[in-house]
Order: C-alpha cells, then structure tokens, then sequence
C-alpha cells in the first residue's frame, strides 16, 4: 500500500508530466522525454532510436535499394541513403534537447518511471496525439492488415472512413471529416433502413469527441436533435444480450460517456445500440423517407 506522502508524489509527478507533454517536451512515439531529438523535414520531432525503430526499406522504381521514414503524425515520406542509420542529413534539435534534458532533471529523475507511465496511459492523463490517434483509426476503418476495432456483434453492420468527397487536400491530411453508415436492427420495424452519418473531428479530439451528425434518414431518439445532430451524453446504452426475436431491447443501462481512450466506432457503436431500443425502432418506422438536409 502506497504512503499517503507517495500518493502526493505521484500526482505532482503526474501534473508535470501532464505539462511536458503538452509544452512538447515529450516524444509522440514512446511517450517519453526527448532523447537525441531530430526534426523530420514535415517539422514533426521523434527521438533517434524511435525514428530508427519505424525506419523502412525498400526498392525504389529505378530498381536502387533506399530506406525510407512515413511521418506517424501527417504520413509525409523523407528518403535516405540505404546506409544511413543515424539521419546525418537531418537536423538535430538542440533547443528541444535542451528543453527535455532541463525538464528530466526537474521531474527528479533521468528516465520516466515505467509504472507512473503506465498509470498515465491507462488513465488517460496522456493522450495519443490527435493525428496519430486518426491514422490508427483510420488504419482499423480500412481493414489495413485485417484489423477492425468493430466488434463482432456489429460488424457488417457498421461501416465508417474519410469522407472521400473533399477535394480540399489540406483539410483530407487532417482527416478531420468522416461519414458513416449504420444499418438499423435486423427484424426490428426499421430493419430495412440505413442511416447516413457525418463525423467531424475537433482539434482537440480526443480530449474531445467527435462531432456526429445524422443525415438521412431521420429518426426517432432522444440523443438526435431537430437537424440530426447527436447529443452523445444523452445516448442509452443498453445490454445486447437482451435483444429480443425481433431486434429490439426494452430497458437501457444509462448514459453514454466519451472519454479520451474511446475512437470514433465506440461512439458509433454506441449508437446503433441505442437504435434497438423498442421506442427508437417503433417510433422512427415512419421517418424513412425523411432527410435532416
């Protein structure tokens, strides 16, 4: 059992880390102080041995062997010479080596502490950057190498991506705009419907959540407002296990709450659970036709 003297050292060390990671100080791959940092030519910083972790090789198109680093944060390409392992024609950033060495030494000690970190991280203290955070969910929206954070019950049922429509290449990187399309209960009165969504996601996601908005068919929940817009705190969450024959669940469980660890398919799935709910199903079974633009 922890003294109630380390108890308050572990919030104070908690609170300044909290405020190294959002001063910069802090490596967006191991989550760490800076150690050794060097500025891709995107101006995005990584300590050297995490660029060396995710560098690449491969066989360019004139058939000559180049290694090669994908930015984690905004996907930007820097080619180097096949025997480059230290990035000498990139730049090292003193300024932030500086900063984070200064830093290391006033959190009192020379390495973050394994177990504080961990505690971080599960607690959400530490978020993963919004841009890194989209590109895995982007990743897991794909199906790149099989994945998909769907979970089984709505798989099929629920599919979400970028939206493909914008021609604004700026606004496309940041992948701040997504749709989503959710088919409605199976055997329930609106079986046959599927539901048009649009995400879009705030700078400060996911500190904050995603900004969602039905767009047709209408329907009949207490979350969606007159123009389609969902109020996530106001989702009904309910127990799949109670499903009936015809789709359709009668009690809910509580309220939906966001918080920073959950993705854009936790809040869809969210969603779709709250459709099954008998008053939703029986009560939006007219609103087929019906469009919120």
């Amino acid at each position: 059992m922890f003294s109630s003297s380390t108890n308050n050292n572990n919030n104070e060390k908690r609170s300044s880390f909290l405020t190294c990671s959002q001063e910069g100080d802090v490596c967006p791959l191991c989550i760490d102080f800076f150690d050794d940092p060097i500025s891709l030519p995107c101006n995005h910083d990584f300590c050297l041995e995490c660029l060396q972790m995710i560098r690449k090789e491969r066989t360019n198109e004139n058939g000559k062997k180049e290694a090669y680093i994908q930015c984690p944060l905004c996907r930007e390409e820097t080619v180097f010479d096949i025997k480059d392992t230290t990035f000498k024609d990139l730049k090292r950033n003193d300024d932030l080596r500086n900063s984070s060495e200064i830093k290391k030494v006033s959190f009192g000690d020379d390495n973050l502490d394994q177990e504080l970190l961990l505690s971080l991280e599960k607690t959400q203290i530490v978020s993963v950057p919004r841009n890194m955070k989209l590109l895995q969910e982007y990743d897991a929206a794909i199906g790149k190498e099989g994945l998909t954070w769907v979970p089984e019950f709505h798989r099929g049922y629920i599919n979400y991506g970028i939206n493909e429509n914008l021609v604004n290449a700026g606004e496309y990187m940041r992948l701040s705009n997504w749709t989503a399309m959710v088919i409605a209960p199976q055997d329930s009165p609106i079986g046959q419907l599927i539901y048009f969504l649009e995400i879009n996601i705030p700078d400060t996601y996911p500190t904050e959540p995603p900004i969602i908005n039905f767009t047709f068919p209408k329907i009949n929940m207490d979350c969606v407002g007159e123009t389609g817009f969902v109020q996530l705190d106001k989702i009904e969450l309910v127990d799949i296990t109670q499903i009936d024959a015809e789709g359709m669940v009668d009690n809910s469980l509580g309220k939906y709450k966001w918080d920073p660890s959950q993705n854009i398919v936790d809040a869809l799935v969210a969603i779709r659970e709250n459709i099954h709910m008998r008053k939703v199903c029986t009560g939006s079974s007219g609103l087929g036709q019906l469009s919120y633009v």
